[in-house]
């Protein structure tokens, strides 16, 4: 399984675990110290998955191959409906720092669109 670690953002937030760029919900639990991983349930596991996905993708066939395209645009798509642009853009440091600056750019190409997305 692949771990994320997430950037710590510059202002902190009621709602954030310090070491995640995603808001937690506000009927969340309390994050647990560690370090600075996403394991808990719900949004946060869900996104996990996605992101999981969005490395397999890009290590395997491409962000731009035909077969990994249509999936990698679902899923910003569904990363822009949970939290915007911030949240695709937390997902993109994500793959960079996995993945490299090149498969990094392709990705901002198959988004290029989704929400305020410009690849």
């Amino acid at each position: 399984m692949v771990v994320f670690k997430w950037f710590k953002r510059r202002k902190p937030s009621l709602y954030l675990d310090p070491g995640s760029a995603f808001p937690a919900p506000s009927n969340a639990p309390a994050a647990p110290s560690g370090n600075g991983t996403i394991s808990g349930r719900g949004k946060a596991n869900r996104t996990d998955q996605l992101l999981a996905e969005l490395a397999a993708i890009g290590a395997n066939p491409g962000f731009l191959s035909p077969s990994g395209n249509q999936r990698t645009r679902e899923i910003g798509a569904k990363l822009n409906r949970r939290g915007g642009r911030r949240t695709m853009l937390s997902a993109h440091r994500a793959i960079t720092s996995q993945l490299g600056r090149e498969a990094a750019r392709e990705l901002e190409f198959a988004w290029d669109g989704i929400g305020s997305w410009a690849g």
